[in-house]
């Protein structure tokens, strides 16, 4: 599946990440936090800087449910290669066109 970030500016394919997390980002004025936000990563790596950014949200609540719809949206689809057909009667139908194209768009809120 692969997934359009928040901005447009990138495009990630599930097949090539190894987890999908949160990360908080504070900022801090006079020993007080002024402005926060949650930063959804797409990890492709074990490095502290093999990510890609894909979405920021006001609330730690909205970036985990943003993270489920991804979860939900993956497994709606179902992979069968070509070649027999698994009911009786039916046509063998060739594996590109089965294969719906998995797509998902970072919400914007």
């Amino acid at each position: 599946m692969l997934i359009l970030s928040q901005k447009g500016n990138v495009m990630v394919n599930m097949d090539s990440l190894q987890a999908i997390t949160i990360y908080i980002f504070r900022n801090y004025q006079n020993g007080k936090i002024v402005d926060e936000k949650y930063r959804v990563m797409a990890w492709y790596g074990a490095d502290e800087d093999d990510y890609w950014a894909i979405g920021d949200y006001a609330t730690e609540e909205r970036a985990k449910e943003v993270i489920k719809e991804i979860w939900e949206k993956y497994g709606e689809y179902l992979h069968r290669r070509g070649g027999p057909a698994i009911l009786k009667g039916s046509v063998d139908v060739p594996e590109a066109f089965w294969v719906l194209p998995k797509i998902y768009e970072m919400p914007q809120e």
